[in-house]
């Protein structure tokens, strides 16, 4: 264990010259400027004057516009190369910025997050995909954990400064910050090798084939997302509020507490893919996610909340490497850009479609949060035991004797 901590310390702060340590260095800055923005976003918005209603329409539409660009940004990562593509959604994400900060207006802001979007999946899409590619099978699950724990960590500390920068220097403070991250990370990307494009296998687009190769994967990613967005970030703050009584600062923590334990339990990854390979940490991220689900459901009280939230965040960092690193194996020669973007697809499905589906099922057929938790344990039940058996036979990593 204290072994694989050290070997994850190492792949993040690798030696300067190392082409992965580039990419992870660029993967936090993006991720600390994306969530910088969206600390202040809702709240920016409405101080121009937006409903309740354009706010939810405006971060449906990034999600949206990240959905249907995962896939083509996949395929311009095959036919351009590596440094190309993500240099590309780089430039985005830092023009996005510009339009809000010269005029600040509600039509301009939804402009520059439908930028913000596109610039988001095809950097994303490419950016995993370059650290599938500069991997090898046996180092695979520590390297995508290592990314995994690089966009947590980005993830965590953006929103903090996000907020320190509004309430100091005004909500243009974020965006301004965010594209000068960005554009400083283009120059970092120079150091990584462009890769090829341009094969004939990229042209030709997606091979069917590798769908059924990476389906279960694929489906146990949308419903861990599905199940992890409507069940902690939904649903887990409506009952500690109505049922719980607990604070607006306690719910904020309960988030806090998952999203530190995914990051935490990142080195655990590895030491268990070495050990007993990586179909166990499937099962320990279905285990891990139903147990939250079903305490949350039937035993939430102020103390078990909080196990919930720990579960939860458990689930999250078990599943996030391993999948990500099946669906690379699985990717043959000019297709794991299609791969990854067929990966982070159903990311943004699960992200879309979880918070609508138990919506409609707590409120529209009147079965309460007991109905939309249901809906996620038979979901997620069932994403779990699909994948499992669609990666029986699969290359499960060297387990060495514990």
């Amino acid at each position: 264990m204290i072994g694989s901590i050290r070997l994850l310390r190492e792949r993040i702060v690798a030696a300067s010259g190392s082409a992965l340590s580039s990419i992870l260095l660029v993967a936090f800055f993006v991720y600390v400027g994306m969530s910088m923005i969206w600390s202040v976003l809702a709240v920016y918005a409405s101080a121009l004057g937006a409903t309740t209603s354009f706010v939810g329409i405006l971060i449906a539409c990034f999600g949206g516009i990240r959905l249907v660009s995962n896939m083509p940004a996949g395929l311009a990562y095959e036919r351009f190369g590596r440094r190309p593509t993500m240099l590309a959604g780089l430039l985005l994400l830092a023009i996005g910025s510009w339009p809000v900060l010269i005029w600040p207006n509600l039509p301009v802001l939804f402009i520059s997050m439908v930028i913000q979007g596109l610039g988001s999946a095809i950097y994303a899409t490419s950016a995993i995909a370059t650290v599938g590619d500069m991997s090898n099978k046996e180092s695979r699950v520590r390297d995508m954990a290592a990314f995994q724990a690089i966009l947590m960590t980005g993830m965590s500390v953006g929103p903090a400064i996000g907020g320190v920068l509004a309430a100091g220097l005004g909500y243009s403070a974020p965006f301004l910050l965010q594209s000068i991250v960005a554009m400083l990370g283009t120059l970092a990307l120079f150091r990584v090798p462009p890769g090829r494009g341009g094969s004939r296998k990229a042209r030709a687009g997606l091979q069917w084939s590798l769908m059924r190769q990476i389906s279960g994967p694929v489906i146990m990613t949308f419903t861990s997302y599905f199940c992890r967005i409507a069940g902690t970030w939904v649903l887990m703050p409506l009952v500690a509020k109505d049922q719980l009584g607990m604070g607006l600062w306690a719910v904020g923590l309960l988030l806090t507490v998952s999203a530190i334990t995914n990051i935490v339990v990142l080195p655990l990854v590895t030491w268990v893919a070495d050990r007993f390979g990586r179909r166990a940490l499937l099962l320990l991220s279905g285990v891990s996610i139903i147990s939250s689900l079903l305490l949350l459901s039937l035993y939430a009280t102020p103390v078990t909340i909080w196990i919930v939230s720990i579960l939860s965040g458990l689930g999250g960092g078990f599943a996030g490497a391993v999948l990500s690193a099946y669906v690379a194996d699985a990717a043959p020669p000019g297709q794991m850009g299609p791969a990854m973007g067929i990966l982070r697809m159903a990311t943004d499905i699960g992200f879309i479609v979880g918070p609508i589906a138990v919506g409609a099922v707590s409120d529209g057929l009147g079965l309460g949060y007991q109905g939309g938790l249901a809906l996620s344990i038979v979901l997620m039940m069932g994403g779990t035991i699909f994948c499992w058996r669609q990666t029986r036979g699969l290359p499960d990593g060297k387990p060495r004797a514990a």
